[in-house]
Parts: structure tokens; C-alpha cells; sequence
């Protein structure tokens, strides 16, 4: 899966804002298998699964237990949300100005993806088939 990862001039964004307003909210993406993804405006300290939230929450094809965390300076970390849902996980990554959060499409949906296209593939060869047949007669 290739995401289209937005490369934003934060400071350009703010620059109309007063100094407590920039101290206000940070800006984050998030990006993948959520309800909305996009540029979220959000407080200071805002953790990875609020982050989620702010997006509207995962689609039932993500794959939580792969979570990418990508930091502004580039260093990238995969986060188990799914141990974190079930209390196992020790702490939640705080967010910083200019980070990304990627959700990845599940292995389940993928397969279930792929049998979809091959099953209207199939489909519309067996449609052929038949007119075909009927067209030779």
C-alpha cells in the first residue's frame, strides 16, 4: 500500500498565530485505515491513541497491531495499538509537532480484498464464457 505522505510547512500554517495560540495545539497527520484521515490540529501532549480518535477511529480493515509512527525528524516506530486496547502495553507515544501516524490495511482484508477481484473476475469470465457459447451456436 502507497500512502501519500503530506509534506507541510507547519511554520507557514502558524504564522498568523499569537504565541499562545501556537502553545495551544501542535498539528499531526494521520493517515491509513481511519474514518478521517487528514491534518489534525490537536493539544500538546496529545498521545498516539488519542490521535486515533481525533481521526475517527479505525476502520474494521486496520490493523492495529502495526501502528507506523513517523517522527518529524524522519525516525519511524511500529506501535502495537492492539496491546495497548488490552492494558499490556507500558505507555502511549506522546505526539509532537509534525508527526504521522499510519494505520495499515490488516492481512485479513487484504485477502478478503484480493478474493473480492478475483471472484468478479471469475464472474465476468464465466458471463463471457457463456455469450460466447451463444454467439457460436
Amino acid at each position: 500500500m502507497i500512502y501519500l505522505i503530506l509534506l507541510v510547512n507547519y511554520s507557514a500554517i502558524s504564522s498568523n498565530l499569537s504565541a499562545e495560540e501556537k502553545a495551544a495545539f501542535v498539528y499531526i497527520q494521520v493517515w491509513g485505515k481511519v474514518r478521517n484521515p487528514g491534518i489534525f490540529q490537536v493539544p500538546p501532549n496529545t498521545n498516539i491513541l488519542e490521535a486515533i480518535s481525533f481521526a475517527g477511529g479505525p476502520l474494521p480493515s486496520a490493523d492495529l497491531n502495526r501502528v507506523k509512527l513517523i517522527r518529524a525528524e524522519g525516525k519511524v516506530r511500529v506501535i502495537n495499538i492492539s496491546k495497548i486496547l488490552k492494558g499490556k502495553a507500558d505507555s502511549l507515544a506522546i505526539l509532537f509537532p509534525g508527526d504521522i501516524v499510519i494505520i495499515p490495511q490488516s492481512a485479513t482484508s487484504k485477502l478478503y480484498d484480493i478474493l473480492r477481484v478475483m471472484s468478479m473476475i471469475a464472474g465476468s469470465l464465466g458471463a463471457l464464457a457463456i455469450a460466447y457459447q451463444t454467439w457460436r451456436k
